[in-house]
């Protein structure tokens, strides 16, 4: 700044009020700083700025898996969210990992973001809970952490998946498969919850051969369908508890020599991009992506801007998008999105 001012033949003071804009100045001493900083390359010293004014206008977002599109797509609405607002966003990307995790809470609290959103890998709170100890506002998505008093934005995954399994059931299908996430997840354990109550609410029976792990990625969708098409008894119809496992189911369908959907009608979970692109196009129940980052800034910020007020977790609604891996179940039901 000092440079500046020099080659601009004004103060200091004048130059900063002309990049910060904190004071009128005339406009031909403004003229003379924008050409200085101009032929100077200068580029103000952000951090040095937000220790000053107590803000860094930079959030943080952990995710678990940045290669699963799902929390590509959610990043990128968290971005362009910060981006309209005027800030930053430092993402990174755990592996499901809990020490890496807690190193990265650890590394956004060291570059002193003005807040957080993250999505918990698993169960372990011990970095939510340091980074509320520093009174860091912080918005948990996606998956739940009980006992943890932050914001937390969660979708209904029980009514989402009850659902999708009540779609294929409509459509005639009674010998239905479920591939489930990981247990130790709370959205996991609804959406299976979910899966079973359909089948309860039909007056139906469950076989516990149906259900099959998975691990929310493409290759437990594959492994899992697997094992379903060994069953002695062929099922009609899979559920899949997220888009990514569900395009593994799809691959191991096709593994077997079987067609989706005249063999196997299937369903997912979460609305990703890439599921209008599959073979064939994936029927899914889709989270509202766009509307969950554009609240989690909204949170985030709000908090940062002193307004407190009690934690609370808001609960969003799915929608059920209609393709043609589902095949000839009723495709007009109430609320239910039409698309080939």
């Amino acid at each position: 700044m000092k440079d500046v001012a020099e080659l601009a033949d004004v103060s200091v003071t004048t130059v900063s009020h002309v990049l910060n804009k904190t004071r009128y100045v005339d406009r031909s001493l403004v003229r003379r700083v924008e050409t200085a900083v101009k032929s100077l390359g200068y580029q103000p010293n952000a951090l040095a700025r937000g220790l000053r004014r107590k803000e860094t206008r930079m959030l943080g977002m952990v995710v678990p898996d940045n290669s699963n599109p799902y929390f590509a797509e959610l990043a990128r609405s968290i971005e362009d969210a910060c981006f309209e607002c005027d800030y930053n966003m430092i993402l990174c990307n755990s592996d499901e990992d809990p020490t890496k995790e807690r190193a990265y809470l650890s590394l956004l609290v060291e570059k002193r973001v003005d807040g957080i959103v993250f999505v918990a890998s698993g169960n372990d709170r011990s970095g939510v809970q340091a980074v509320l100890q520093q009174k860091i506002p912080l918005v948990v998505l996606d998956r739940e952490l009980k006992d943890t008093k932050c914001d937390s934005i969660v979708v209904d995954n029980r009514a989402g998946a009850s659902r999708a399994t009540q779609h294929l059931i409509d459509g005639n299908h009674r010998r239905i498969g479920c591939v489930g996430g990981p247990i130790n997840l709370v959205a996991a354990r609804d959406r299976l919850q979910g899966y079973q109550d359909a089948f309860t609410k039909a007056r139906l029976r469950v076989d516990p051969k149906w259900i099959q792990p998975g691990d929310f990625h493409i290759e437990g969708g594959y492994t899992a369908v697997q094992r379903l098409l060994d069953l002695p008894n062929p099922i009609t119809a899979i559920f899949a508890a997220n888009d990514l496992m569900a395009i593994g189911v799809l691959r191991g369908i096709g593994a077997r020599g079987l067609r989706v959907p005249e063999d196997i009608a299937v369903v997912g979970f979460d609305g990703i991009s890439l599921g209008k692109y599959t073979q064939p196009p994936l029927t899914t129940m889709a989270q509202p992506i766009r509307e969950i980052g554009k609240l989690a800034t909204e949170l985030v910020l709000s908090r940062v801007n002193g307004e407190r007020k009690e934690p609370r977790i808001h609960r969003l609604e799915t929608s059920l998008v209609v393709r043609i891996s589902c095949g000839t179940a009723t495709q007009k039901r109430a609320g239910a999105k039409r698309e080939t």
